[in-house]
């Protein structure tokens, strides 16, 4: 059954929509804002959206351009009071567009002719013996809205296709048990001569072609790295803005050379070439760890977290590892890191210095153990993924208090009042973990109480972004007679970015704490990219973000700098709470 969710804010509008898609069978939900909408789409697969242009809030059109990043697939109809002609203007790129003025007929054979286009939706059979493989070209190709059939065998295939013919498309393995892919091509090819083949093979392309030259495609199943620079060429915004397209390419092709444990990770430094910390090998951490975790303070590393065993090094700052010099190692795992910004690159070396496998891939390490070097003693500690490791979570010190009377909120989102200034934590921009109500009921104490302060202090220093959507309208909301402070840091990211920057530019918000995590002007919204011999997943780009325009700086500074110290850490002490008390 089609889904179809209705965005508009008039109750009575979506009420004539619902009542007239019902009876013609559809499956129908309803929203009123931007933020219903997300909830919506997050939640179950919509196949057609009728979207309202003019919403409080947050616009359709903006809205419109928001959702195509994240749910591609659902073919949106505007329905607006303007005229055809500027929708268009407004909403580039909708299935269809529909006057209000118009009647209820139109739109329903509007509505009609989008669903044909779904169920036309062009059909690709894979033909291939191996169900990890056919997984991974079925959620690939269904990200751009093909519709898969699989057969694991060419027997299989061949009666695939006597039974369905709106198949133009063939994905076909050479190698498999029962039947040769070369019979398998020569069957299809006698017997539906319209449908085309791609071969998919760990054969070499020179090889496949030698076996069938006259096949439609051939596909190397084997060249991971060299398969990848198609992928990212496809859906990467511009990965050639800071490296230029040959030496990326070298890269890559080096990387196909290295052995199957460093692969992921000689991947991983093509990828930093791209300087775009949205698009990089994910999971490359998940072994050989070494049991503590660490972070920068002031140009230097500290231990901040271990496991049971070591509990007595947390504190300590790193000086050597296996009698190599932090600034050392540090030069060379650098190379990992996309290094859009300094901020980033610290992030990244905090991540990447207690991983022996980054340690041995550049040859500072040799075995399962190494030898640390503090500021307080020299140890061995050795590697081992299953060891938990208790570490401080940073920022959140005694902040989040539910006993007392003024903290409302969860462990995402959160206020409470320190003196007569409202402190508003925010930290995940997603809409998971709490209903419409929660959050709604949540916006509303909120701006209620943020009428009676002397001032309001935003904190998005833990918030790595998400969806922007999720509070917008809360900042928008913001009264504009009182003084607004934003805290941030280098785990300021993404979408926080944006409100940073909303806040900075339309309520001339003070910014206050240390660097933020990203530059302004970044690539950003990833789609992910699975390759086929490895499995390794890609994050991937495909969006441009211009918050400043015609700007290169790197980095946004605060106007007023609070920095957090390893003392402020180790006693969880917020320096943040100390300078509202003493300056607010």
């Amino acid at each position: 059954m089609i889904r179809i969710l209705i965005v508009d804010d008039e109750d009575g509008v979506r009420r004539v929509y619902k009542t007239l898609l019902e009876n013609e069978g559809y499956d129908v939900l309803e929203a009123a804002d931007a933020i219903e909408a997300s909830y919506e789409l997050n939640k179950s697969p919509i196949d057609i959206m009728l979207l309202d242009i003019k919403m409080p809030q947050v616009y359709g059109s903006m809205f419109y351009d928001t959702m195509q990043m994240f749910h591609k697939n659902v073919k949106v109809i505007v329905a607006s009071v303007y005229t055809i002609e500027e929708q268009k203007k407004m909403v580039q790129g909708a299935a269809d567009y529909y006057d209000k003025s118009q009647g209820l007929d139109l739109l329903l054979d509007k509505i009609k002719k989008v669903e044909q286009s779904i169920r036309e939706l062009k059909n690709i059979l894979i033909i291939d013996d191996e169900p990890g493989i056919r997984k991974i070209y079925r959620h690939y190709l269904q990200e751009y809205g093909y519709r898969i059939m699989e057969a694991h065998s060419g027997s299989l295939g061949l009666e695939v296709l006597k039974k369905n013919s709106s198949i133009p498309l063939v994905i076909l393995d050479l190698a498999m048990p029962e039947e040769s892919g070369l019979v398998v091509y020569n069957r299809i090819k006698k017997d539906f001569p319209e449908v085309k083949v791609l071969v998919a093979s760990v054969f070499t392309k020179k090889d496949q072609e030698r076996f069938l030259p006259e096949a439609d495609g051939y596909y190397d199943k084997s060249e991971d790295a060299a398969g990848l620079i198609n992928k990212i060429e496809e859906t990467h915004f511009n990965p050639y803005l800071n490296v230029n397209r040959e030496d990326f390419i070298n890269s890559l092709n080096k990387a196909e050379k290295e052995n199957n444990e460093f692969f992921p990770l000689a991947i991983q430094e093509s990828l930093a070439l791209i300087r775009d910390a949205h698009t990089y090998v994910k999971g490359i951490l998940n072994n050989d760890y070494l049991p503590f975790e660490c972070k920068e303070f002031e140009g230097h590393f500290y231990i901040i977290g271990s496991s049971n065993n070591y509990n007595n090094i947390i504190g300590h700052e790193i000086l050597k590892i296996n009698e190599y010099p932090l600034n050392e190692i540090s030069s060379q795992i650098s190379k990992l890191s996309s290094k859009e910004n300094k901020e980033v690159l610290l992030g990244d070396l905090s991540k990447y210095l207690p991983s022996n496998k980054i340690l041995r891939y550049y040859n500072f390490s040799n075995s399962n153990s190494v030898k640390l070097t503090t500021n307080n003693e020299e140890l061995d500690i050795k590697a081992d993924s299953e060891q938990k490791i208790k570490i401080k979570e940073p920022l959140k010190w005694k902040m989040s208090d539910k006993n007392d009377p003024t903290y409302a909120g969860n462990n995402k989102y959160q206020f409470r009042l320190i003196n007569n200034n409202l402190l508003f934590q925010y930290n995940d921009c997603t809409n998971e973990g709490h209903t419409k109500e929660e959050l709604r009921t949540f916006k509303d104490k909120l701006l209620n109480s943020a009428q009676s302060v002397d001032n309001i202090i935003i904190d998005l220093r833990r918030n790595r972004g998400g969806n922007t959507e999720v509070m917008r309208d809360l900042f928008e909301k913001l009264p504009n007679n009182k003084r607004i402070y934003v805290a941030m840091g280098r785990k300021t990211f993404s979408s926080a970015m944006h409100h940073l920057l909303f806040l900075k530019q339309e309520k001339e918000a003070v910014l206050i704490g240390e660097n933020a995590g990203q530059k302004p002007n970044r690539f950003g919204d990833y789609k992910e990219i699975i390759l086929p011999n490895s499995k390794l997943r890609i994050a991937c780009s495909f969006k441009y973000f211009e918050l400043i325009p015609n700007s290169n700086i790197d980095v946004i500074e605060p106007d007023i700098r609070i920095p957090v110290t390893i003392d402020d850490y180790m006693n969880e002490t917020d320096p943040l709470n100390k300078w509202i008390v003493e300056n607010l």
